[in-house]
């Protein structure tokens, strides 16, 4: 098993993600740097989403250090999930998004939706 190079607790791979647990918080790194594709998107939201419901009652923080451009599609499913942590009393935080990612964000009011740090 990978060990976070952070915190040195042991990570989940998935195909798309990389996950670590730090304390009560799951870390999410997205691998893709363009998640636009049909294909790609569902894999990666079926991910996310084994990830919430495997880690219940720890709140997620989705980096996305690594990811210059989303499409849509994608970005309602950051809503379902978003959706599924608030009724769930969870927090969903996402982290290192680009500047272009924001602007989106902004422009679709979606930057009101989300904890953006």
């Amino acid at each position: 098993t990978a060990k976070c190079n952070w915190c040195g607790s042991p990570m989940s791979n998935y195909r798309h993600l990389a996950v670590q647990r730090e304390g009560e918080v799951i870390v999410v790194q997205f691998d893709e740097h363009r998640i636009l594709d049909e294909r790609t998107v569902k894999e990666i939201t079926e991910e996310l989403f084994d990830v919430a419901n495997r880690e219940g009652g720890c709140d997620l923080v989705l980096s996305f250090s690594k990811v210059f451009s989303l499409s849509s599609v994608m970005l309602a499913k950051l809503v379902m999930l978003q959706k599924k942590m608030e009724q769930e009393r969870r927090q969903l935080t996402l982290c290192h998004v680009s500047a272009e990612i924001r602007e989106v964000l902004a422009a679709t009011k979606l930057d009101r939706i989300f904890h953006i740090k």
